[in-house]
C-alpha cells in the first residue's frame, strides 16, 4: 500500500487462527471505548474473515511468522503516524491518549524508561557493543509491546540499523535473549539515533507477566495492579497479555464480556442478567481449565525428572 494517511494504530496476525483472533479482540476493544476511533490496520500474511474488520489491510509475503515481523513495520505501515500494538493486548480506555503521549516523541518512540549508560539493566551493556561502544549515551529499557512510528527517514533508519543487528547479532552479546529479538535490537538502534522511550509507564500498559496481582474488569474500564518488584498500587489502560496468558481464564473471561459489551444494544435486560450470569459460570470453568493445565504441567514435570533420574542410575552401572 502506497498511499499515507495522517494517522492510524496497526497490529500484526499472521499463521494460527488463534492470532487473528486476539488481534479482533484488540480491534474491539480500541472501538468499544474510542469517542472517535482512528483507522486500525493489520500486517498479516493472509486475508480473511477476521481482516475484514479492519480499515486497512497489508498482506505481506515475507512474513516469518513470529514476533520478528515487527521489525517489518516500517516497510509496510499504511499511515504518516502510527502506534503499533501487540496483538495479544486489551484496551480498556481510550487509546487515543496515546497521541498525547507519544506528541514530543521521537521519530520512533515506545513506553519505557532511559537508563545511564554505565547501567547494568537494560538490553544491553556499555561494554558488548564494539565499534558502537562511544556512539550511544544512554540505554532504553522498555517492552516491545508497543511502538510509535513516524514516517520519516530517522524512523526508517531505526529499523535498518535493527536488521542488521539481528544479522550480526552474537558480535554484541545482547542481554536475556540468546537469539534475536526484537526489543534488543530496537533499543540500540534507538540509542545510536537518540530515539528515547516516553516515560508514561505505568499507567499508559502493563505487560501481565511481570504482574504479582491484579483487578481487571473491562466492564468498568479499570485495571489496578501490583508487580512482582514492586509494591505500590498502579493503573493501567491498557493489558500486554503475553501470549501464553490469553489462554488463561481471566483473559478469556474479560474477551466475553466485551463480546456482551458489543452486543449489548441488542439485548433486553433480561437477556443481559442470564448472559452475565452465564458469564460467571463460564470464569469458573475457565479456572477449573486452568488448574487441569497448570496440574498436567506438574506431572510432565515430575515424570521428566524421574525419567531422567533413571537415565542417570542406569548409565552409573554400565
Amino acid at each position: 500500500m502506497s498511499e499515507t494517511k495522517n494517522r492510524g494504530f496497526i497490529t500484526i496476525a499472521t499463521g494460527s487462527e488463534k492470532y487473528f483472533l486476539l488481534a479482533r479482540n484488540l480491534l474491539y476493544s480500541y472501538r468499544q471505548f474510542s469517542k472517535n476511533p482512528l483507522p486500525f490496520a493489520i500486517i498479516t500474511d493472509r486475508e480473511n474473515e477476521y481482516t475484514k474488520e479492519f480499515d486497512d489491510v497489508v498482506a505481506i509475503k515475507d512474513s516469518s511468522y513470529s514476533y520478528m515481523d515487527k521489525l517489518k513495520l516500517y516497510k509496510y505501515i499504511p499511515y504518516d503516524e502510527t502506534i503499533f500494538i501487540d496483538a495479544d493486548s486489551l484496551a480498556y480506555q481510550d487509546l487515543n491518549k496515546y497521541w498525547d503521549y507519544f506528541k514530543d516523541a521521537g521519530d520512533f518512540s515506545c513506553f519505557g524508561q532511559v537508563y545511564d549508560i554505565n547501567s547494568k539493566s537494560g538490553w544491553f551493556t556499555i561494554d558488548n557493543l564494539g565499534e558502537y561502544k562511544d556512539k550511544v549515551s544512554f540505554i532504553p529499557n522498555f517492552n516491545g509491546g508497543i511502538y510509535y512510528l513516524r514516517k520519516k527517514p530517522r524512523c526508517s533508519s531505526v529499523f535498518e540499523k535493527a536488521n542488521y543487528f539481528v544479522e550480526h547479532y552474537t558480535n554484541y552479546k545482547f542481554k536475556s535473549y540468546g537469539e534475536p529479538a526484537d526489543e534488543a535490537v530496537l533499543a540500540l538502534s534507538m540509542a545510536l539515533h537518540n530515539c528515547k522511550p516516553v516515560d508514561r509507564y505505568p499507567q499508559s500498559t502493563v505487560f501481565y507477566p511481570i504482574i504479582k496481582k491484579i483487578s481487571a474488569d473491562i466492564f468498568k474500564q479499570k485495571v489496578t495492579y501490583t508487580t512482582k518488584s514492586k509494591s505500590n498500587e498502579n493503573t493501567a489502560i491498557l493489558i500486554h497479555w503475553g501470549n501464553y496468558y490469553t489462554t488463561k481464564a481471566l483473559y478469556r473471561f474479560e474477551v466475553e464480556k466485551l463480546l456482551l459489551m458489543r452486543r449489548g444494544s441488542n439485548l433486553s435486560l433480561l437477556e443481559k442478567t442470564l448472559y452475565i450470569y452465564k458469564l460467571k459460570y463460564s470464569y469458573y470453568k475457565f479456572l477449573d481449565s486452568d488448574l487441569l493445565s497448570f496440574i498436567n504441567r506438574g506431572f510432565r514435570k515430575v515424570f521428566r525428572i524421574v525419567k531422567s533420574k533413571n537415565a542417570l542410575d542406569s548409565n552409573s552401572h554400565k
